[in-house]
């Protein structure tokens, strides 16, 4: 027969003696009562599969309707939630398809920091925090970063900060600009 014991922000999942899985409290306490119709440990994985998953989704569904994400700072926002990795990988390339592309949004966050007149530097830690690769970071960066962009934003940024020459170069390499 199946039960569960909440232990901390987990909920225990077990077929008599047998321990079975461990669900996040909080995302699953309301749908638990539906796994007690399961009148097999067969049937109690099969449901409870399905209900990782479906969960799983809206919560994901939930997350990008608010912002978008890069696909790695989503599957670790989705780890915390006490979702394994497995489900996470491949409920993400599910969601893929048809949710979110990595490209679009790494170009879109790239081209946005640029009209914020922020340095590749400051752009490449922004994305590196959002599990972005180095390699697709940097290779992005030379294509959208042109020495016409580079040319407006240190005219955009004398006009803003007003400063000339020594001052202007320190102000630069202070905010990332370092290839100058």
């Amino acid at each position: 027969m199946f039960y569960y014991e909440k232990t901390g922000a987990l909920l225990q999942i077990f077929w008599g003696e047998e321990f079975i899985s461990q669900i996040a409290a909080a995302l699953f306490t309301t749908q638990i009562t539906s796994l007690a119709k399961s009148a097999t440990k067969e049937e109690l994985l099969e449901e409870l599969d399905r209900l990782e998953r479906r969960v799983f989704h809206k919560k994901a569904i939930a997350l990008l309707s608010r912002r978008s994400y890069f696909s790695l700072e989503l599957a670790a926002k989705m780890e915390q939630l006490y979702f394994s990795k497995e489900l996470t990988h491949e409920m993400l390339l599910e969601l893929k398809k048809y949710y979110f592309d990595d490209d679009f949004f790494v170009d879109s966050f790239i081209l946005n920091q640029l009209e914020k007149l922020r340095s590749p530097y400051a752009i490449t830690q922004k994305l590196i925090q959002k599990y972005v690769p180095l390699s697709w970071i940097e290779s992005r960066l030379q294509a959208l970063y042109t020495a016409a962009r580079k040319e407006r934003i240190i005219a955009a940024l004398k006009r803003k900060t007003g400063k000339e020459g020594y001052e202007f170069a320190a102000y630069l390499y202070k905010k990332g600009f370092c290839d100058l």
